[in-house]
């Protein structure tokens, strides 16, 4: 408890400089006599029985007296001072002396309290001893000058570094008794890691020295020309440490010629390796080749199935118009029966035959040539002709291929059908239709025109079944075919109705 006393004493007299303040390293011992030592050079350790470990440079000892405050580097506390000093004399012995010549001081006679002001150099000791006049020792400090060489024992790699105070994290380190777990241990000047970016070096602290003295820097075969000297601590952190490659770190105390040169070699982790991103490279363009077959595959099938789905479709609504058109014809032979025209009506229905088994023929298949629906609307043309006795023209450009050129079935059946029975019924031989297949660049156009004589309704675009299937089936065909579109377009004037029908890229 005493101790503790007299330590708490020496802080709180401790805001006043020493007198001689050209010195930057001063050091407070209670020991049995109180002295002071002050050195413009470092101070490593001290055993706390007798002997301290000193840089080469200035020392003095001055006696210490509790009427003065003083301000300290480091304050030692060792054991409770003597009150009576009277009898006591100080030995001064220096290596560079026979132990015969010691010199021997009274306390009571020192002036301004100074034991002794000398410079020490490597390899020099000085030792300093308190003895009564029975020549026992009472106290004794012995001072060995050496050079202090830095080592590395232990260092961990990081991902990220964290943002605590460097000095703070390596006094903590050091004050340890056992060697941090989160470090491993360092043999000799090779240090070989597995690079995560940075990496903290943990040196050892001797117990004087302040955690500020060291200098290190770091630097490959292509930087070591440029590379600085910086102070640090006793931990050093390594930023952006590149793996796959070989650093050399150098380390020494300030004021000391001395240093350690450490090479630290980084391994590539089996994700860095050259050979693993080739494979990894390989197995992601098989990946993303699987993933797109896989994916065309699938909109394949779903594109199949949707124009399965169309072309279902398509087909009922090309079966709804046969019947349509059996229907129509039917009637008309109905109509020459009725008028007692038997001659006619037998020539009506041996030519509809012709064109019935020709449309049975083609109700499975959704596209016929242009030859073939040419064909089947000339013998259509002639069939009504019988009856309604108007005259008509087909003529196709001759750049156009009509046997290559593939057509819906009965496409253009409904259009001339609605040409002749809205147009052309009732004129006789006046009557006039005409069927053109003309080239537009890539498209294909079939115009039919009628003349006509009375307008009662836009009968191109109003009324009829045909037409109506006519619109469905294209509409249905544009969804399977993107980019070979089929567009209808009717135009009614006062003395003639146009029908045009556009192959868009039929062509190509």
């Amino acid at each position: 408890m005493k101790n503790f006393v007299i330590f708490l004493f020496f802080l709180i007299n401790s805001s006043h400089l020493f007198a001689q303040n050209d010195f930057s390293k001063i050091t407070g011992i209670i020991h049995k006599f109180p002295v002071i030592v002050k050195s413009n050079n470092h101070l490593f350790s001290f055993d706390y029985k007798d002997s301290f470990k000193i840089q080469t440079g200035r020392l003095q000892l001055f006696l210490f007296k509790g009427g003065i405050n003083y301000q300290f580097d480091q304050l030692i506390e060792v054991d409770l001072p003597k009150k009576d000093k009277k009898q006591i004399r100080i030995a001064i012995l220096d290596d560079k002396y026979a132990k015969q010549k010691l010199r021997f001081l009274n306390i009571t006679g020192i002036k301004k309290d100074q034991i002794l002001d000398t410079t020490l150099y490597n390899g020099n000791t000085l030792t300093v001893v308190w003895i009564n006049q029975q020549s026992q020792i009472l106290q004794k400090i012995v001072f060995s000058c050496s050079n202090l060489f830095p080592s590395v024992i232990g260092f961990r790699t990081l991902q990220n570094v964290d943002h605590i105070n460097q000095f703070y994290k390596a006094s903590r380190l050091n004050r340890d008794t056992t060697f941090p777990k989160e470090f491993k241990k360092s043999y000799g000047n090779l240090i070989r890691i597995r690079s995560l970016e940075n990496l903290e070096l943990l040196i050892p602290r001797p117990n004087l020295l302040k955690d500020s003295v060291l200098q290190f820097r770091f630097f490959d075969q292509s930087t070591a020309p440029k590379a600085k000297w910086v102070n640090t601590g006793h931990l050093i952190t390594l930023k952006d440490v590149k793996p796959g490659n070989s650093y050399f770190l150098e380390i020494k105390y300030i004021g000391q010629t001395d240093s350690c040169l450490i090479e630290i070699v980084t391994d590539k982790e089996i994700y860095q390796e050259g050979w693993f991103l080739a494979i990894l490279f390989v197995f992601i363009c098989l990946l993303i080749i699987w993933a797109v077959k896989w994916y065309y595959k699938r909109r394949i099938a779903n594109l199949i199935a949707q124009r399965n789905r169309v072309e279902d479709k398509l087909k009922m609504v090309q079966s709804q118009l046969n019947p349509h058109f059996v229907f129509n014809a039917l009637s008309s032979i109905e109509g020459l029966i009725s008028n007692g025209e038997n001659e006619l009506a037998s020539q009506y229905l041996a030519n509809f035959s012709t064109i019935l088994r020709e449309t049975l023929k083609n109700s499975d298949r959704l596209l016929i040539s242009l030859e073939e629906e040419i064909s089947l609307i000339d013998k259509y043309c002639k069939v009504e002709q019988l009856r309604f006795g108007f005259n008509y023209n087909v003529s196709i450009n001759q750049s156009i291929n009509v046997t290559s050129i593939e057509v819906l079935p009965l496409l253009i059946q409904p259009i001339v059908e609605n040409a002749v029975k809205h147009g052309l019924a009732g004129l006789k031989e006046k009557g006039y239709l005409e069927i053109m297949l003309q080239r537009d660049v890539n498209d294909l156009v079939i115009i039919i025109k009628n003349n006509h004589t009375v307008i009662k309704t836009n009968t191109g675009t109003a009324g009829g079944y045909g037409l109506r299937y006519l619109q469905e089936r294209l509409d249905h065909f544009n969804l399977l075919n993107k980019g070979n579109h089929i567009v209808y377009d009717f135009e009614l004037l006062m003395d003639s109705a146009t029908a045009t029908v556009r192959f868009s890229n039929w062509l190509l």
